[in-house]
């Protein structure tokens, strides 16, 4: 849909509908220094996972376009909203920029001005680039008390100045129009808004929702939605505004034919002026669950055909490296992936980089200390693909008992599968799964712990799988939950010899 068409306040199926397809560029913070400092206090490094970008000489190609301003970056690191002004008592700025041609190693810095004048304390120091070629940045401020005046920011690339944006800081905040919070989503909660939102969506997905706030509008005022696939503008749409001063509005976007994989943005315009924008990608092959990390499995080595060492949920104290493994699908080279490690909470370390590890593959990173083992605690792991968490995994070094191997019974058989939504057949992401001791009924149950042989929740596509594997001539109940829907239950889930594998694909109706 193009047009609110029925005038509901909302594009959806009741209005036009036309296809698009496409890519688009990443948005990504400096890295910074925090993780560093907590990896260093710890005695932590990771220069052993994964190289430093080594320096390189300018192609003298590099371009910076595309410069604007927001007050906050959400969680998926994408703009709050787009502002060109800032009231007095504002703490929080973000440069965002989109940029080509780059190559790791060349040194970028920002050059900060206040009133024409330089401002050492407010500008980036030179530093290597590790962005790639090509994407999105940004480089902000956040609970940092901000001068007023006419604040410039210079992105220099190899000393030479790039581009960069000014903004004026000062006086009262202003009842502009404005478009906020846009963000995507696969589906609708009952009550309105996204049921799960995200940046990452499957390939050949039919139906998209974009959700954003608006205030301050007024009836009669042009606004424009464009849509940008592989760069490309796939989609423009003008229209006078017809709904209240304030509230929420959602497009639903019909794709015939599915989405392509590939970057994609959204632009919204108010009176020919860009007024929000956010991004999202199409990953992984028509029909697949788009990109997807397995559970994480901690290990002491690796070994020479890539295979994790000595597995385990915990370890022994004087461990000296703790790598990590996850079996990925669906992901595409070049998407932005960010690695964050984690000891008793607090962040050591934060490393982004681009994918170039294909479409499916073995992932493995590791983390050592300085000299000596590992400090005692438990460590955790967290993956995220162009903003959005897909896998995090935790383990115990020391101040537990001994490591249990992970178990790999010859009779035992994985199990795995789908939630589905009955009515629509949408995957129902954080669904809970109870697989029962045998010989306990679902009537029997009294929600204790030792009553449950394994459980599993769903992800974002609904996709669970039990951590135990099931015992082949067993038969077990099943108990299925998710918010808002009706809760199943059955017994006599019986599992034959034989089966290399068993695949559930459960539906639950609404309530």
């Amino acid at each position: 849909p193009v047009a609110d068409t029925n005038g509901n306040n909302r594009l959806d199926a009741g209005d036009t509908c036309v296809p698009i397809g496409g890519f688009i560029n990443a948005l990504r913070p400096v890295k910074l220094a925090g993780p560093l400092i907590q990896a260093a206090r710890a005695g932590l490094d990771y220069q052993g996972a994964r190289d430093e970008p080594a320096p390189g000489p300018s192609t003298g190609q590099a371009l910076l376009s595309n410069f604007f301003f927001s007050p906050g970056v959400n969680e998926f690191d994408q703009p709050t909203t787009v502002i060109y002004s800032l009231p007095s008592g504002a703490r929080s700025l973000y440069l965002f920029f989109d940029y080509e041609g780059m190559a790791d190693g060349m040194t970028v810095e920002m050059v900060a001005s206040l009133d024409g004048q330089e401002q050492p304390d407010l500008g980036l120091p030179p530093g290597p680039w590790s962005g790639g070629p090509e994407g999105s940045w940004w480089i902000g401020y956040q609970d940092q008390d901000l001068p007023e005046g006419t604040l410039e920011m210079i992105v220099l690339v190899d000393g030479v100045a790039a581009g960069g944006a000014a903004i004026e800081i000062g006086g009262r905040p202003q009842a502009l129009p404005t478009f906020s919070n846009l963000v995507f989503s696969l589906s609708e909660a009952p009550g309105g808004g996204p049921r799960e939102p995200a940046v990452l969506f499957p390939a050949g997905t039919e139906v998209l929702y974009a959700f954003f706030d608006y205030a301050n509008m007024t009836r009669g005022t042009s606004w424009t939605s464009t849509w940008w696939a592989d760069g490309e503008m796939a989609l423009s749409e003008d229209e006078p505004w017809d709904s209240a001063a304030e509230g929420a509005y959602v497009i639903e976007l019909g794709i015939r034919d599915g989405l392509e994989p590939g970057a994609y943005r959204l632009d919204l315009y108010i009176d020919d002026r860009l007024a929000a924008t956010s991004n999202f990608w199409v990953t992984g092959l028509a029909d697949g669950p788009g990109a997807y990390f397995e559970p994480i499995v901690f290990a002491e080595g690796i070994d020479r055909n890539g295979q994790p060492v000595a597995p385990a949920a915990s370890f022994a104290p004087g461990l000296e490296e703790l790598h990590a493994f996850s079996g990925y699908s669906g992901m595409n080279d070049g998407l932005d992936v960010t690695v964050n490690w984690y000891l008793e909470g607090e962040k050591v370390v934060e490393w982004p980089y681009q994918w170039a590890g294909g479409q499916e593959g073995i992932w493995h990173d590791l983390l050592y200390a300085n000299s000596g083992p590992l400090p005692d605690g438990e460590y955790g792991l967290e993956l995220l693909v162009e903003g959005q968490v897909l896998r995090q995994g935790s383990t115990m070094v020391g101040s537990a008992p001994r490591p249990t191997p992970v178990p790999r019974p010859e009779t035992g058989i994985p199990g795995f599968g789908i939630v589905t939504d009955a009515d629509t057949g949408r995957p129902i992401a954080g669904a809970t799964l109870l697989l029962l001791n045998p010989g306990i009924t679902v009537d029997a149950f009294n929600w204790l712990d030792e009553e449950v042989y394994t459980a599993a929740s769903t992800d974002r596509r609904g996709y669970f799988e039990f951590p135990r594997p099931l015992v082949p001539n067993t038969c077990y109940s099943i108990i299925i939950g998710a918010e808002n829907y009706w809760p199943f239950g059955q017994d006599d889930v019986c599992i034959p010899a034989g089966l290399p594998e068993v695949d559930l694909e459960v539906q639950l109706e609404h309530e």
